[in-house]
């Protein structure tokens, strides 16, 4: 869940098949595509107060927001209590999947090399060392994917 069209642009490109950039209520748009019910699973790649509500609000009763997106350290979220009790809906949040990296990370290489993984996709700028200020504004702003740091 983004609202920025160059992340929703770049999930269009990895396989996403709705993608409605500030077209009003998020949560709204994903009850009308799944029929009222909402989403089995929302995932919040930006982790701000207004996407968790929109990710909450979106979520099917017994579903899941699953939180990947990092605000700030001091950033605090005002959610309603009633859903997660009376509908049973879940907030998880993820660190890099949860994964297992000793066993992920070479599984991982494994797709990259088949050609099955999109990852070169992914960098959109490569910055010098001197250059990490300009990397966390491009990240701030959502420009791009991902930027490498090469020192």
């Amino acid at each position: 869940m983004d609202t920025r069209p160059r992340p929703l642009n770049l999930a269009r490109d990895f396989g996403a098949t709705h993608i409605e950039a500030g077209a009003g209520n998020v949560a709204e748009e994903v009850r009308a595509l799944t029929y009222g019910r909402g989403a089995d699973y929302v995932f919040d790649t930006v982790g701000t107060p207004a996407t968790i509500s929109q990710a909450l609000e979106g979520t099917r009763k017994g579903g899941a927001v699953v939180l990947t997106g990092l605000s700030r350290t001091d950033a605090l979220a005002s959610i309603p209590t009633f859903p997660f009790v009376m509908q049973e809906k879940r907030l998880i949040g993820s660190l890099y999947g949860s994964g297992r990296p000793l066993l992920d990370i070479p599984h991982l290489v494994t797709l990259y090399q088949a050609g099955e993984l999109k990852l070169g996709e992914l960098v959109t700028r490569t910055y010098h060392l001197n250059g990490v200020n300009d990397a966390l504004a491009a990240l701030a702003a959502g420009e791009g994917a991902r930027g490498i740091i090469r020192w």
